[in-house]
């Protein structure tokens, strides 16, 4: 994984190691920063990695500490990933993505609203996992896609444990050697999907899904967009992005839900019974 390699066909990416602290000695380095420019992004991470994006596919990379290999992954595949592919105006979403009974459906939220969860209770209802945590979606033409992406559920089994006494083989899932016990789902779609639904998960008093107007799930995929805008001093590919979330809410049904925790850790309404007359 850390040695130079085409890690995509499709999109030709890259990854070369490279002293970058030496080439950009102009930079403080005392913070962590993001600095986005029309073809590539410089993205430091204190202590821990220093990335150069560029538009074209190569991914330059330094790292500040040692990584086991799963870690190294992961952090690719969470932070310097996802601006190569905003640069090239996919879109990358808080979100995690589940191909069920032949619908795609996307779960976004902030972190701890319970993304992983969700997937992780579709799974043991015999979905497939599309990705999970952050999603690129690709607006082609009149297509509104999720890509698909690792088979990993990243969440610690002290948060599961009201599932099935840790059956794995019931929730369609394998553990890992990692110390966080992230999880690896059984079924995988390896395939981009043209999307159905998309909800947006909050924390409540009581159970509620409404189905969002086109202006409230605007706003709610913008909150929960990877990147801010305008993500670098260029209109047109701002205005490109904006568009693309507009596509998005045109295409896709958008709803919000409300959980309340408790009947959610007592198991008393699983996520899938919640949803079920949404999706059929």
């Amino acid at each position: 994984m850390l040695q130079p390699s085409n890690a995509s066909e499709s999109f030709s990416i890259v990854f070369k190691e490279e002293n970058l602290l030496n080439k950009y000695k102009e930079y403080d380095f005392s913070e962590s920063f993001k600095e986005t420019f029309e073809n590539n992004c410089l993205l430091f991470l204190k202590g821990s990695a220093f990335f150069e994006i560029n538009q074209n596919g190569e991914i330059y990379y330094q790292c500040l500490r040692e990584f086991k290999d799963y870690d190294f992954a992961k952090l690719l595949c969470n932070m310097p990933l996802p601006m190569f592919f905003v640069l090239n105006d996919q879109i990358a979403f808080h979100a995690s993505a589940i191909r069920y009974k032949d619908n795609t459906i996307l779960f976004s939220g902030k972190s701890g609203n319970g993304k992983s969860n969700a997937a992780l209770e579709f799974l043991s209802k015999g979905s497939k996992l599309i990705t999970e945590d952050i999603a690129i979606i690709d607006c082609d033409d009149h297509q509104v896609k999720v890509l698909p992406s690792y088979p990993i559920i990243n969440i610690n089994t002290k948060d599961i444990r009201r599932y099935d006494d840790l059956n794995f083989d019931l929730l369609n899932c394998e553990r890992t050697n990692s110390s966080k016990n992230p999880l690896i789902a059984k079924n995988f779609n390896n395939f981009s999907e043209c999307i159905d639904r998309i909800f947006f998960l909050e924390w409540a008093e009581n159970d509620i899904v409404e189905e969002l107007n086109q202006s409230s799930a605007y706003l709610n995929l913008i909150k929960n967009t990877w990147q801010s805008y305008p993500y670098f001093n260029s209109d047109h590919r701002t205005k490109k992005q904006l568009n693309n979330i507009d596509k998005i809410v045109k295409t896709t049904g958008c709803y919000l839900v409300k959980r309340c925790l408790k009947t959610t850790i007592q198991n008393k309404l699983s996520l899938p019974e919640l949803l079920n007359s949404y999706i059929n």
